[in-house]
């Protein structure tokens, strides 16, 4: 902006500058309102998707506890077995994929253990399968892998590349 300022004062006359001052005052007004609207439109977005992907987390969260909850009615093998993979989903989602997603990544381990779980719920037994925490327990898988896959494309997504050049040109 400065190098542009000195530019046109180097390159126009003084003269010409104050006879066209009342007109540029109107553009700079409305070019000032304009990038005020997609200045607040890039705040409630980015606000948006932070909220989102919170309630996002929160709720993939809530799943991982209700299916370590609902393992304790099934037998001792496959409880401990859930119990488990899901105590190791966990670690692995903080300590390794968080950082991950901070890069548009994932943990193929996280995927691993996720998909355990659902062999663990697959190929539970006729005994297992009759108690009544199962068909819970398959809704709630359910709801934590869609809650997963939400939560890793809630990490991609970003405000696009031309709204940044017209706020970065703007400013």
């Amino acid at each position: 902006a400065l190098s542009g300022m000195l530019v046109v004062r180097r390159s126009v006359a003084i003269a010409t500058l104050e006879a066209h001052r009342e007109a540029a005052g109107y553009v700079y007004a409305t070019l000032g309102a304009a990038y005020a609207v997609l200045l607040s439109f890039m705040v409630v977005v980015s606000w948006t998707q932070y909220h989102d992907a919170q309630q996002t987390i929160t709720n993939e969260a809530l799943a991982t506890v209700t299916l370590f909850h609902l393992a304790d009615g099934v037998d001792d093998a496959t409880r401990r077995d859930l119990q488990q993979a899901l105590f190791a989903y966990t670690q692995i989602v903080v300590d390794e994929e968080w950082a991950a997603m901070a890069h548009g990544g994932e943990s193929a381990l996280a995927w691993q253990v996720s998909d355990h779980l659902w062999d663990v719920y697959t190929h539970a037994t006729a005994a297992d399968q009759g108690r009544p925490v199962y068909a819970q327990s398959l809704t709630q898988m359910q709801q934590f892998y869609a809650l997963r896959g939400r939560r890793l494309l809630e990490s991609r997504n970003s405000l696009p590349s031309a709204v940044w050049v017209v706020l970065a040109a703007g400013a």
